[in-house]
């Protein structure tokens, strides 16, 4: 079996950022030989040994039982940050090892071709031409979208491909260069492509340092700065191009098909590989030429819906079960794995989301279970947002997923703020309540301690300010403890005046033991006994 361990040799460059050093990897197959920029990427991956790479188990805490609540509640949400791949995740990885290197195959850096278009894209820039006036690029490359409903793992799964790659290599010999393996920005909220090239120029100054963004960014016009993104994606050998939330170039009227345009010529023209990610509202964009243009480059487009219920649901749910931080855990059950389903509609992104508040909830409230009930209420009063959605998926309503297809994924740090105020309030309204039942039971038996010691014959402001003296250094004692120790610390000082003709000490005691009891509902021989005023019969008898 051919040896597909990375190897890894880190570099930290000028600007402080962290680079691989180029190893090459020799290429059985004939199209990627002799090619440096194919030779340094990771090796080609079968699907089993994608799925061991991409796949991500957070460690579970074993000793839950010994958690507190609040200890529990910042653990709930470790299952963000566990990732298992299905079928689509492993498709995506395959499409975009083979998309990257044919990318690379039209720019191989040993190909004198290459350094002409380069210099080509230069002399354009001086003498204001467009990219059209490049010739005899014969690209290798293409561009395709992934498209579907917030949720269901587009932004999460391509990043976990790109996670494969190293970003930066560099090369030393045979050609000296930092080879760019992937670019990913957004596209802006204005849809603009002068605001889309800038925010490529910045990704790119804080990858290798340089100032593109200041160079071109500010003084530079549409066409100038569309030419200047081509040579930047040339010169630093840019593997991929990945534009997320794609479906805001719809915001500005007639820009559509100015950038649409712009990534074909990337694509065809200079050979720069160009994904496409956003949502179901996207599908308008992706019409007529712009189709053609990029079904030529032999990749279709990914369509992302929400899961199916099979085996992949059920398994996916069964090691997403295993992040239960209630007391009360349980087995996922077939009635638990269809619950989830019915209230997410196959969006993993809310079956997650599901499960994270359903533990709050049981947290917050003492049962420390997940139920299907539960599931259920979560989903019906945390999820408010996207249940029209949901209903539209359950429902099967294309008129109706069309009012939504645009719709945003749940912010789930609101609703878990939400659990942690009133988790924090009950815990201190608890701690409250606490405080005032020990500060009661402090007056009560400051109170009964002073008025036993009156009764005794002491002073009054004597008896008060030494009870809260022994108070604050015994807060565990009672009444009787407290009056037992001021008689002691008292007597020397002061002797008691006998009341009540001249009862004695130990009548007064025993009164204020019995009084204490009655409080409790104790029988006055239940409370003198355990108070230990009550010997045991014969218990001085020698046998």
């Amino acid at each position: 079996m051919t040896d597909k361990s990375i190897k890894y040799e880190s570099i930290i460059l000028e600007n402080g950022k962290e680079a691989q050093k180029a190893y090459y990897y020799k290429q059985n197959l004939t199209k990627y030989q002799g090619n440096p920029l194919i030779e340094a990427l990771p090796p080609i991956l079968e699907d089993e040994e994608a799925f061991d790479l991409m796949i991500h188990e957070p460690p579970m805490d074993e000793n839950v039982q010994q958690l507190t609540k609040a200890e529990r509640f910042h653990a709930i949400t470790t299952v963000f940050q566990f990732f298992q791949p299905v079928v689509r995740h492993l498709e995506l990885q395959s499409r975009f090892s083979r998309f990257i290197r044919d990318g690379y195959i039209s720019r191989n850096p040993n190909n004198p071709q290459n350094v002409r278009l380069i210099n080509e894209c230069y002399n354009n820039l001086v003498n204001n031409k467009g990219l059209t006036n490049i010739k005899d690029s014969r690209s290798t490359s293409s561009s395709f979208a992934i498209i579907g409903f917030p949720g269901v793992g587009k932004s999460s799964g391509i990043q976990r491909v790109l996670d494969l790659y190293p970003r930066l290599i560099l090369h030393k010999s045979p050609i000296n260069a930092i080879q760019i393996v992937w670019v990913k920005v957004d596209c802006p909220n204005d849809g603009s492509l002068k605001t889309l090239c800038l925010d490529f120029f910045i990704k790119i100054d804080e990858l290798v340092g340089t100032n593109y963004a200041v160079k071109f960014g500010k003084r530079g016009n549409i066409s100038t700065m569309v030419l200047q993104v081509a040579m930047i994606a040339r010169t630093h050998h840019i593997g991929v191009l990945i534009i997320d939330e794609i479906q805001h170039i719809l915001a500005k009227r007639g820009g559509a098909q100015d950038m649409l345009n712009f990534f074909v010529t990337l694509s065809n023209e200079i050979g720069i590989p160009v994904i496409m990610i956003g949502t179901m509202k996207a599908r308008k964009i992706f019409q007529n030429d712009f189709r053609q243009a990029r079904r030529a480059g032999g990749h279709g487009d990914m369509v992302w819906t929400p899961m199916e219920y099979d085996i992949e649901w059920t398994m996916l749910m069964e090691q997403m079960w295993k992040y239960q931080w209630v007391k009360n855990k349980t087995s996922l059950s077939e009635e638990m794995s269809q619950v989830l389903y019915d209230a997410s509609q196959g969006i993993v992104d809310i079956a997650v989301k599901l499960f994270v508040l359903a533990q709050a909830r049981a947290i917050y409230d003492g049962t420390e279970l997940i139920t299907p009930d539960l599931i259920y209420q979560t989903a019906d009063e945390d999820l408010k947002l996207v249940k029209p959605m949901l209903k539209a998926l359950r429902d099967g309503s294309e008129i109706d997923l069309a009012k939504y297809e645009d719709i945003t994924p749940i912010d789930i740090d609101m609703y878990l703020e939400k659990y942690r105020l009133k988790f924090d309030m009950k815990q201190r309204i608890n701690s409250l309540s606490e405080q005032k039942r020990i500060k009661e039971k402090e007056i009560r038996d400051l109170e009964k301690a002073v008025s036993s010691l009156v009764h005794l014959g002491f002073d009054e402001d004597k008896a008060m300010h030494k009870v809260d003296k022994i108070m604050k250094q015994n807060p565990h004692f009672d009444s009787i403890q407290l009056v037992q120790k001021a008689i002691k610390e008292l007597q020397p000082a002061e002797k008691p005046k006998l009341r009540r003709g001249k009862k004695k000490i130990k009548d007064v005691m025993l009164l204020d033991i019995v009084n204490k009891g009655r409080d409790n509902k104790q029988a006055a021989y239940e409370s003198l006994n355990l108070a230990s005023w009550i010997k045991k019969p014969f218990e001085d008898w020698s046998m």
